[in-house]
């Protein structure tokens, strides 16, 4: 029989040299965000990326209409604001605080901009649709106000980073 050495202290189970500080995860969850505040956002997303397919599978013709049709800007808003924008605000509200170590600024205004958002969107898109461009202004005026509450939220986090480092500047 050969005498096998004990596993060395710093690799991990799967034989990973470099892992994180078990202190740094913890922070790591300390600084995360309610739940609840990014899933409102993936969630809306989702459901937009589906709407927007399941549309674009109905009228495939769609594609090759001319880009400034009602159908069409209606279906562009679906997808780029209803999907990518809440994907990305989603993200947003969770990495940034957990990857810079920082709390969120206020709770409160991210936990209120979803209702701008998701409001904002569900009015713009069936109202680009009718071209109805009264209604299309107030559910842009909503979406507006929603991503310059997050800018301002976003901004207030950032300046709560205690040190500039690599991870900060990116």
């Amino acid at each position: 029989m050969a005498a096998t050495s004990p596993p060395s202290p710093n690799l991990s189970s799967s034989g990973c040299k470099h892992r994180l500080p078990l202190e740094r995860t913890a922070l790591a969850r300390d600084f995360a965000p309610s739940c609840a505040i990014p899933l409102r956002f993936l969630i809306f997303g989702l459901l937009c990326l589906a709407a927007a397919t399941g549309w674009l599978l109905i009228h495939p013709a769609m594609v090759l209409a001319p880009y400034h049709t009602p159908h069409t800007v209606a279906w562009a808003h679906l997808y780029i604001l209803g999907f990518a924008l809440s994907t990305v605000m989603g993200a947003s509200y969770q990495i940034v605080p957990v990857a810079l170590g920082v709390q969120l600024h206020s709770e409160r205004l991210a936990a209120f901009h979803p209702i701008l958002h998701i409001v904002g969107v569900t009015l713009l898109v069936p109202m680009f649709f009718v071209w109805s461009l009264p209604m299309v202004t107030l559910g842009g005026t909503l979406l507006i106000s929603g991503a310059l509450l997050f800018s301002y939220n976003l901004a207030r986090t950032l300046r709560r980073i205690p040190r500039f480092d690599a991870v900060a500047a990116s």
